[in-house]
């Protein structure tokens, strides 16, 4: 399973959002965007985390499933509602989609997941609190 090897990839207390792009009409596109929880004066923060090439090229090399995942997720829509792109997001336990906003282009699409107003449901593994360390971050 891809989220065993990317696990490895994926530091502690991060969690990783992958994006999908012209998820109908291929070549599809994959952008990787990494996040980490932090301590921080007066609470905690989200900090985005910079992805090297090298790091790219071994996350793309473990997202074939993830490709496949998201096919198929965009096909459970109606041919003339499927979205674009498709966002999916995992700390390497848990996949997860925000059905409700499943492009995952804005940066307010972290942030209303992680503050609850958009949450994300688990695709892949079992929680009843997915990113939960994400989760506290934003409440502090």
């Amino acid at each position: 399973m891809c989220l065993k090897k990317l696990r490895d990839h994926i530091p502690a207390s991060s969690f990783m959002l992958i994006r999908i792009l012209r998820i109908n009409d291929p070549p599809r596109q994959i952008e990787v965007e990494m996040h980490q929880v932090q301590s921080a004066p007066g609470g905690t923060r989200i900090r985005g985390m910079l992805v090297d090439r090298a790091h790219m090229a071994a996350y793309e090399s473990h997202c074939a499933e993830l490709i496949a995942i998201g096919a198929e997720l965009v096909s459970r829509w109606p041919e003339n509602a499927r979205p674009r792109a498709i966002g999916l997001i995992t700390d390497g336990q848990i996949l997860a989609i925000n059905p409700g906003r499943p492009e995952a282009r804005a940066y307010s699409w972290l942030h209303d997941h992680l503050s609850g107003q958009s949450p994300c449901v688990p695709v892949i593994g079992e929680t009843s609190e997915p990113f939960a360390i994400a989760r506290m971050a934003i409440a502090n």
